[in-house]
């Protein structure tokens, strides 16, 4: 018999961040595409919120690019990997109970909460209580982006 089958959809992108030689996106965070849709970004760090017209997915640790100090650092140009459907462990900044709805700041940050004016409202939520400021299991459901107001 099998119980709790999860399937996780995960893709690879690479990473535009022109403004610098290199970045540490860290794991859990909000991956949206450039202007051109290309290559992979973080918001609010690389692209203006206007211009964010759709989401990639939430950003995947590889330990291929763990330096010594234990961030995950890519080059320009890097391939790395993007969570677009499934199960991920983040920090969740405000906590919150299993089934509270989870929305992207302007700047990526990935909370819960009703998306307001500067952010958007994710297809996720949590899956399990999570203490503030502690890591939580989130279940990213699709890709679905929705401005706030």
């Amino acid at each position: 018999q099998l119980g709790n089958l999860i399937t996780n959809t995960v893709i690879t992108g690479t990473l535009d961040q022109s403004a610098s030689a290199s970045i540490t996106p860290g794991t859990g965070v909000s991956i949206v595409p450039d202007s051109t849709g290309d290559r992979l970004v973080l918001p609010g760090v690389y692209t203006q919120f206007a211009s964010i017209k759709s989401f990639t997915g939430i950003s995947v640790r590889d330990l291929a690019n763990e330096v010594v100090a234990g961030d995950i650092v890519y080059e320009k140009g890097d391939v790395f990997p993007v969570l677009q459907e499934g199960y991920i462990y983040l920090e969740v900044v405000a906590g919150g109970d299993a089934g509270a709805p989870l929305k992207m700041t302007g700047a990526g940050i990935i909370d819960t909460g009703v998306a307001g004016v500067g952010e958007f409202q994710l297809d996720a939520v949590l899956h399990e209580k999570t203490t503030a400021a502690r890591i939580g299991l989130v279940h990213l459901r699709s890709l679905q982006l929705i401005e706030g107001s």
